[in-house]
């Protein structure tokens, strides 16, 4: 019955990931998400409570995701700025992701488990691989050359499915360096660089700042083992590069000149004459300083989950609406202590990683690569974050979830350990 239960959580991620019902409206009323969660919990009650196992494991992600609901609820009932408090998507996915990260560190209790989540999200994104593929070659294309990718769930606009393609470059990285089978160490291969051709093919900028980071990440972990692989990677990716579509590359090179605008707001020209890449640069910018403005007036629990556009406008101008950066995103919803919560599974990634890593080097190698992906993952993530908008995203809560789940596995195993070794005296 465990793993009966741990199936249908792997099942949720796949649909969480991929989002079939979406895509297939027939699969709609059948409910296939909340079926496969509801199946996950049950069961795994039931489990638990026949194997006289605990329901819960207090690790720090669940601790952290507890935390998040919590706040989340206080948010969307107490926020200032939020007069309608029924229930809406964005609550409902906050409280379901929080769910899926406490059934994972409560389930995913020995390093078989953590490798096949990590399993699934590389499998899942096999979908990612192929719209982005299908796409540029039929030329389904959204503005000029931009290809939109899936369009739907994480991957619902060209920058989330550059972004987050982008980063799982590194866990197709990771399968690939732990892979001893040609024909798989081929096809993670052939996935990497169909993975990097769609980014290219999105033509975010978003993206490309991400793809920059997972290549200093995977080049400063993997390239003194692995120098010849690098070398015909790079030598590939330029290729594939120079290949791309001339207005993508050209917007591509609007990175710099946006530089200032976005990151500072200032621009002392005549707007009407930018173009629409740069109107978009500064706009963001303008978002990101009117809700940092909000977010020090409001730095306890921020204006709600869910806020009234027309009362955040009427005080704070740009920061109404969506705003395209995940940290400032949490603190407009709940003040500092969300942009604490967000952060935190960031920290519980790379500690996680780092400490798995570092314990398990000599004694268990296989376990020590594992910690490995979880400590570049959360650099990647956190500069993709900062330019997308929903903090609380099923792919950083699973990715938070799994990490922590490694950690408080290797301390059972090496308190196991060290308990029968004491019996041995």
């Amino acid at each position: 019955m465990s793993l009966l239960a741990f199936r249908m959580l792997l099942f949720y991620i796949t649909i969480a990931f991929v989002m079939p019902q979406v895509r297939f409206r027939f699969l709609w009323p059948l409910q296939i998400a909340n079926i496969s969660a509801i199946s996950a919990m049950v069961l795994h009650v039931l489990s638990a409570g026949h194997e006289g196992k605990p329901v819960i494991r207090f690790g720090p992600a669940t601790i952290l995701a507890m935390l998040l609901m919590i706040c989340g609820l206080l948010a969307q009932y107490a926020g200032v700025m939020q007069p309608d408090t029924a229930w809406n998507g964005i609550i409902d996915e906050l409280m379901k992701n929080s769910l899926i990260v406490i059934l994972i560190e409560a389930m995913a209790y020995n390093v078989k488990r953590v490798w096949a989540i990590l399993a699934t999200i590389m499998i899942s994104t096999l979908w990612w691989l192929k719209a982005g593929f299908r796409l540029t070659m039929a030329g389904g294309f959204l503005v000029g050359s931009r290809i939109m990718g899936p369009a739907v769930g994480l991957v619902e606009n060209p920058n989330a499915f550059a972004c987050f393609m982008s980063v799982t470059l590194l866990i197709y990285m990771y399968f690939y360096q732990q892979s001893r089978n040609k024909w798989a160490r081929i096809g993670l291969l052939t996935m990497i660089f169909v993975g990097v051709y769609s980014v290219f093919s999105t033509g975010s900028r978003t993206g490309l700042l991400t793809l920059i980071t997972v290549g200093i990440l995977i080049l400063l972990k993997y390239g003194g083992r692995q120098k010849k692989s690098i070398i015909f990677g790079a030598v590939v990716i330029y290729l594939i590069f120079i290949g791309v579509d001339p207005s993508n590359i050209a917007r591509f090179k609007t990175i710099g000149p946006s530089y200032r605008m976005f990151f500072l707001g200032e621009y002392d020209g005549d707007i009407s004459q930018l173009n629409n890449d740069e109107i978009s640069a500064l706009s963001r910018a303008w978002k990101n300083r009117d809700t940092w403005r909000l977010i020090k007036d409001y730095p306890f629990f921020g204006v709600g989950i869910n806020p009234d556009p027309e009362l955040v406008h009427d005080e704070y101008g740009w920061a109404a609406g969506r705003v395209h950066c995940e940290p400032l995103s949490a603190g407009k919803q709940m003040g500092f202590v969300g942009m604490g919560l967000y952060f935190g599974f960031f920290l519980i990634m790379f500690v996680s990683g780092f400490n798995v890593m570092m314990k398990s080097r000599k004694i268990w190698p296989a376990v020590s690569d594992m910690g490995w992906p979880f400590i570049l993952l959360a650099p990647a993530m956190l500069v993709g974050g900062y330019f997308n908008t929903n903090p609380w995203n099923i792919y950083l809560l699973v990715v938070g979830a799994t990490a922590s789940s490694l950690w408080t596995a290797w301390k059972d195993y090496h308190r196991s350990a060290a308990d029968v070794q004491n019996g041995q005296r």
